[in-house]
């Protein structure tokens, strides 16, 4: 039941690595924290309990396993530092996992936003404390324990369906060739990255490189007898294509995000001036991807990469 919601927040933390990092992270951290914890304490506390504490450690597990590691602590040098120790880590522990939690259910209901307002990350961090202390409240901790069983059969259909798509997804990316396109003179890419670009400007490159470069393409494509067609209005251009019972669409638009933050002050979204990118949509469900500053024939190998993928999927 943890698991979308554990594995989106490491996902969402991990932005900038790797599919290879990131599942060799997942994978070695906690596995090897796990190790150690057992290596360590585990046998520390069979070496005791077989030892000085005469079985005192098994019996606490038997009677009480919430109290096992305090009785373990006790025979340790320093019993009160390191059960004040323990006692903050397992708080620490409930109140990173609660906010993880909160921020992830936040994300998810707000469609994915980034900055969305602190009081509606405070109310997910309150229903789920209320959640869970109305079933400690009804059935302690056998009742709670209950629900994140009942909770995790539909999310295991879901990690199912997650898993294909992955598959799918990953088969498609391996299978897909990127064409090579002539990069853009040095001062073109600095100033498609530092100077901020108006919505007039982005129109204009709609216009000027654009559409140019979707008309090469769907006048390529007409000579392959393809059925195509080109639309467009104020502020986007798109080429659609069919083939057999499937659609394939390029779309050019005007997209307005915030400006990168300088500072910590300017990191709010809301303190942020706009600026205008020219961004490139499919209708094969992709993000739209920033291609402000493209050439005519960047377009056109970029519209050819993304109609192989297409016809590869």
């Amino acid at each position: 039941a943890w698991s979308p919601f554990v594995g989106m927040f490491i996902a969402r933390i991990s932005r900038g690595r790797t599919v290879r990092e990131f599942v060799v992270g997942v994978l070695l951290v906690p596995t090897g924290f796990t190790f150690l914890w057992m290596t360590v304490f585990g046998n520390t506390a069979m070496a005791y309990d077989m030892g000085q504490a005469a079985g005192a450690i098994s019996q606490a597990v038997q009677a009480d396993l919430s109290t096992a590691m305090f009785h373990f602590f006790e025979q340790l040098p320093g019993t009160l530092f390191t059960s004040t120790l323990a006692i903050l880590l397992v708080g620490v522990f409930f109140v990173t996992s609660a906010d993880s939690g909160s921020l992830v259910i936040d994300t998810i209901a707000s469609g994915g936003a980034d900055d969305t307002p602190r009081w509606q990350r405070i109310y997910w961090c309150v229903m789920q404390g209320a959640a869970a202390a109305l079933l400690l409240l009804a059935g302690g901790l056998g009742a709670l324990q209950a629900a994140t069983l009942v909770a995790a059969l539909p999310f295991c259909i879901i990690m199912i369906l997650l898993v294909a798509g992955l598959f799918r997804q990953m088969n498609a990316d391996l299978k897909g060739e990127t064409l090579t396109t002539e990069a853009a003179p040095l001062s073109q890419q600095l100033k498609r990255i530092m100077t901020p670009a108006s919505r007039s400007d982005i129109l204009k490159e709609i216009e000027r490189q654009g559409l140019p470069a979707l008309e090469t393409v769907y006048a390529a494509l007409g000579a392959e007898d393809s059925d195509a067609e080109i639309g467009r209005d104020e502020a986007a251009a798109w080429l659609t294509v069919r083939h057999a019972d499937r659609v394939f669409m390029y779309r050019l638009g005007a997209r307005s995000r915030a400006r990168p933050a300088i500072t910590q002050r300017d990191a709010p979204v809301g303190r942020r001036p706009l600026e205008w990118r020219l961004t490139a949509q499919t209708g094969a469900g992709e993000r739209p991807h920033d291609i402000t500053g493209f050439t005519e024939s960047q377009i056109v190998a970029d519209v050819l990469d993304k109609l192989q993928g297409w016809r590869l999927a």
